[in-house]
């Protein structure tokens, strides 16, 4: 057995050094936001716009309770979900990267965790210091601000984003997910039952008599199948095993464009939060006050050219972060 030579290992190159920077983990979530900035945050929004064209179309021609129609309504639903998804990963990626690198979480992410987080976000539990730090404001420490009339101004952004913030919360939660009080638990609502049946073949089923008298569904409502039970009639105790059925939002009496209408509103509207979320986590990268120049760039934050900056950087505003 022959020994063999000992290799001799080059010395790192300015190449090698680039391309092991390239592979940082800061670098993917670059462009990770940069992704969901620019592309990401518009592709249920997109799809729902044309579906929705679509319908308007149907119900010119005098169309709108046809099959095609329903299934219009039940793919926006499921878009809505697939909104409230990526919603959720955002969010989780931002208070969860001091942990978790921001790619891990955005890239695991399941229906569960989507539920636990939605299940929060119904009781409150999203505390003010993770808002602020996903709307980029968790650095500014506004009592170390010298100038009084800065320091009520950044004092107000910062208590009207966390009391919108939870609002908004508040309302995707319970979009999501239904919570229990007898159990104590959360669990999936009808809507979402429906969009999980429909990935495993299930599809959106018509009205009978039966649900109709047992649930008080109207004839024109889109309904989905939430699960199979056994009832009894009372008429003559036959029992029977049939699909319970949900509707879409609990929208009782409401004609198809009409829901779908709303869906695209909740879409658009998640789709806005998860694109400023994005541009914000973009611009922390860099500075940790970076997104004292979104805000100011969006009208949210007005401060005068010569005014200090609220970075306590003791430099006027259009020398710091207004020059940006």
């Amino acid at each position: 057995m022959t020994k063999k030579a000992i290799i001799d290992i080059p010395p790192t190159t300015e190449k090698d050094i680039a391309r092991w920077n390239n592979l940082n983990p800061q670098n993917y979530e670059r462009i990770i936001w940069s992704s969901i900035r620019d592309y990401n945050y518009k592709a249920q929004l997109d799809i729902s716009e044309m579906l929705f064209k679509k319908l308007q179309e149907l119900k010119k021609a005098g169309k709108q309770d046809t099959s095609l129609a329903k299934n219009i309504s039940f793919r926006m639903m499921q878009l809505f979900f697939e909104a409230s998804d990526q919603f959720a990963l955002v969010f989780m990626s931002v208070i969860n990267k001091a942990i978790i690198p921001v790619f891990e979480t955005y890239v695991e992410g399941s229906n569960i965790k989507t539920k636990d987080f939605f299940a929060k976000c119904i009781n409150g539990k999203i505390g003010k210091r993770k808002i602020l730090s996903v709307w980029g404001l968790d650095k500014l420490k506004i009592k170390s601000i010298s100038d009084v009339v800065m320091r009520i101004k950044m004092q107000t952004i910062v208590d009207d984003t966390v009391k919108k913030e939870k609002r908004n919360l508040k309302i995707y939660g319970k979009s999501y997910a239904d919570y229990n009080r007898k159990t104590k638990k959360t669990e999936y609502s009808s809507s979402l039952k429906g969009s999980f049946s429909i990935k495993h073949g299930y599809k959106q089923i018509s009205s009978n008599s039966l649900s109709l008298s047992v649930w008080k569904f109207a004839k024109s409502e889109p309904i989905i199948m939430e699960e199979i039970v056994e009832i009894t009639r009372k008429d003559n105790n036959e029992t029977k095993r049939v699909i319970k059925v949900g509707s879409l939002f609990n929208s009782k009496n409401r004609d198809i464009e009409d829901i779908c209408k709303r869906i695209l509103e909740h879409i658009a509207f998640l789709s806005r939060e998860i694109q400023a979320i994005a541009s914000i986590q973009l611009s922390l990268i860099d500075d940790p006050y970076g997104s004292l120049t979104l805000y100011a760039k969006n009208g949210i934050l007005k401060i005068g050219r010569n005014e200090s900056c609220p970075c306590n950087s003791f430099k006027k505003w259009k020398k710091c972060h207004g020059k940006y």
